[in-house]
């Protein structure tokens, strides 16, 4: 397979004029032909998707036509108040939680109120609460993977 290059706009046309790649007699002489390179769809997780690279080689005239493997945005981590709840006792931290909770009248209504909601992992109250109480990032995540876990049982 063959492409044609523009040296004067510096993009590639979409198609070579023939379908047998024979050289093209009289070509224009801001065109140039390339040699295509196609690289095989890579098998992928489900948790990435594809996406379509054009390399060029100007020195050695050749096109290679690959891919880009790209990871898919990450879901948000939601889970019920009492799934967390239940996570947090499991973890032995419900009373330090609850207690960092309610010194601000914002906690306080965050916390009443959040008991007949959904919880957001990346909510800035919960990554707030966590630091308060001394939590990292990865230990928030367990805390919320537990609380997953346990919506399943509950």
């Amino acid at each position: 397979m063959k492409r044609l290059y523009n040296t004067v706009t510096q993009t590639f046309l979409p198609s070579y004029p023939r379908d047998d790649d024979a050289e093209i007699v009289g070509l224009d002489s801001t065109l140039q032909v390339y040699q295509v390179i196609e690289i095989p769809q890579p098998d992928i997780a489900t948790n990435q998707y594809l996406t379509r690279t054009e390399v060029p080689d100007h020195e050695a005239k050749t096109l290679t036509l690959g891919w880009q493997v790209n990871e898919n945005p990450t879901q948000p981590v939601v889970v019920s108040f009492r799934s967390l709840a239940f996570a947090l006792l499991e973890a032995g931290l419900y009373q330090q939680v609850k207690s960092a909770a309610l010194v601000t009248p914002e906690g306080e209504i965050w916390w009443s109120t959040a008991q007949s909601t959904t919880v957001h992992r990346d909510h800035p109250f919960v990554i707030a609460l966590g630091a308060a109480i001394g939590q990292t990032p990865q230990q928030l995540d367990a805390i919320f993977n537990t609380a997953i876990q346990l919506s399943d049982n509950l």
